[in-house]
């Protein structure tokens, strides 16, 4: 990215409308930079459906002036964070007419431009607690040495010991985790295998063979079972650390009782540990294992969950979803030793593979995500989808890998010519969070998010037909086909209506304005806009009527 800064003062003015019309180009469709300019005017070129960035000084400054406004126009104002690194921004918004100028800079009390540094808070979301605290659990078991039987067997432990069976011989014993804080924590449980493939051993806990079996698991597991291959192949393979050529899938009550010691629900979990000899992990089942809740029609176990909606809903999302997670582990930290994926990254890739049709396509949305998705449009300067895992935050995860896959089948990054290799990029490298996607694409994380941003004010709006700005896959407007009557509205975006504005974004959340143009000319024609120190601002204005 260029550095320099300059001002119109250096071009004379028509050079410099053709330089904030490259920019727009550049920036906002091709993936380039350009020039950096402080001061940008928009004219009477500036089409419904176009988008421009705006580029700040290094005071964190920036300028915009409108030109021809007949105070009909509707804009839109969209403001972000490009730091990799999260954070809470205060920023402001002024007119450009002399007593709104003579505010600008000019913090109120009790607002200091300078950045609110996020701290780690539990949540009540079980689901997210515990996929954080595996993630992060993961990531301290890169310096142990994953399970082998061999070597369990040359300590003097028979490695039949590890899989002591139950259920009159039909089965074997799993420890399921029984704490969201403390991964040494297990409940001992007796699996029943009903089913057996080429890929993976299925078992039902004990407890509930009555009511799940291999007669009435049959279409899930079918369905699971036409998916694997078709996950190997955009990602790589899981690991087989007791070399016996499958993993194992546990459905099992204790999964449902998990989520009740945390006051939440848990659907299922695939944690990195079992993949450790007992004598590190002692909760290790030493194998690969997929665990799983089941239905509670009565509530039992935790809140109560029908057999028609854990159908519908949770197990064919989450055997998927989990798989991913089991796939990574082994490609970035038993593989190449790069640590787990960043929670985030991990859990969005696992949410946009829940999309993934039995027969290998990825362009339909999965019955999950819309709700993810609503709760992270209402208020996206809320839900930086880098710094966390809440469920708002994971539908941005969502909507980002979603929205990546989709441009990378365009053929629009330099480093993935198609989707799927863009995903075995994600998957198959030495690196984590935004430089793994960064190098997975071959772009900045500051023109993904310009393009991205644009887009969730642009798409299926009927404003651009641009494939750039438009999601293919799913629809950020109207009913959603999720089993919960869910109903998506496009972005939250605040009204401009009173100048000086104040607001807060978290980096690198993005902060959603729309503004009319009779609230412009009453500006001054124009916007001035000041960002504080440590945060790298960049602005999107957009043209929607």
């Amino acid at each position: 990215m260029s550095t320099s800064r300059r001002g119109p003062n250096h071009l004379n003015f028509h050079a410099w409308i053709r330089g904030i019309l490259l920019l727009g180009l550049a920036a906002c469709g091709g993936g380039g930079v350009g020039t950096d300019f402080s001061t940008q005017a928009l004219g009477g070129g500036f089409a419904q459906g176009e988008v421009r960035p705006v580029n700040f000084d290094g005071a964190n400054q920036a300028r915009i002036e409108f030109s021809e406004l007949s105070g009909g126009e509707k804009f839109s104002i969209v403001l972000f964070g490009a730091n990799s690194q999260a954070g809470f921004y205060d920023f402001q918004l002024q007119g450009l007419n002399d007593s709104a100028q003579a505010k600008f800079l000019q913090a109120p009390d009790g607002l200091p431009l300078e950045a609110e540094e996020i701290e780690e808070e539990d949540t009540d979301d079980a689901t997210a607690l515990l996929h954080r605290r595996l993630r992060d659990w993961e990531s301290d078991l890169g310096g142990l040495e994953p399970y082998q039987p061999e070597s369990e067997q040359e300590l003097g432990k028979a490695f039949a010991a590890t899989r002591t069976s139950c259920a009159g011989g039909r089965g074997i014993h799993f420890r399921v985790l029984s704490s969201l804080s403390d991964n040494n924590a297990y409940e001992t449980v007796c699996g029943v295998e009903v089913r057996r493939s080429g890929q993976a051993v299925y078992y039902v806990d004990e407890a509930v063979l009555n009511d799940l079996n291999a007669g009435n698991l049959g279409s899930i597991l079918d369905e699971f079972e036409a998916k694997v291959p078709h996950e190997r192949n955009l990602f790589g393979s899981e690991s087989d650390v007791d070399e016996n050529g499958t993993f194992s899938v546990l459905f099992s009550p204790a999964v449902n009782r998990l989520g009740s010691s945390g006051g939440g629900f848990i659907t299922g979990y695939f944690f990195g540990g079992d993949l450790y000899p007992r004598s590190s992990i002692p909760g290790s089942n030493e194998q690969e294992v997929l665990f799983l809740c089941v239905p509670d029609p009565k509530g039992q176990w935790n809140v109560q969950l029908s057999r028609e909606f854990w159908d519908s809903n949770i197990v064919r999302s989450v055997l998927p979803h989990e798989f991913q997670h089991m796939i990574s582990f082994n490609q970035h930290l038993l593989l190449r030793n790069d640590g787990a994926e960043e929670a985030w990254a991990n859990e969005g890739i696992s949410h946009f593979i829940e999309d993934l049709e039995a027969d290998g396509s990825l362009d339909r949305v999965g019955v999950e995500n819309p709700s993810r998705v609503l709760l992270y449009l209402v208020a996206p300067e809320n839900a930086a989808f880098t710094a966390g895992i809440s469920i708002a935050q994971r539908g941005g995860s969502y909507l980002f890998f979603r929205y990546l896959y989709e441009q990378a089948d365009l053929g629009r990054y330099p480093a993935a010519s198609n989707g799927p290799e863009l995903l075995r990029n994600l998957l198959q490298s030495g690196v984590k969070g935004v430089t793994n996607i960064e190098r997975a694409t071959g772009w900045s994380l500051r023109n993904l998010l310009l393009d991205f941003y644009a887009t969730l004010q642009l798409s299926n709006r009927g404003i651009t037909g641009d494939p750039r700005y438009n999601f293919q896959a799913i629809s950020l407007h109207g009913p959603q086909d999720d089993n919960r009557g869910t109903q998506l509205q496009g972005v939250h975006s605040h009204d401009l209506k009173d100048l000086p504005f104040q607001g807060t974004v978290q980096s690198p959340g993005a902060y959603f304005l729309e503004v009319d143009g009779k609230t412009l000319i009453e500006a001054g024609q124009g916007l001035s806009f000041s960002a504080p120190p440590g945060m790298i601002p960049i602005g999107i204005v957009i043209r929607l009527e």
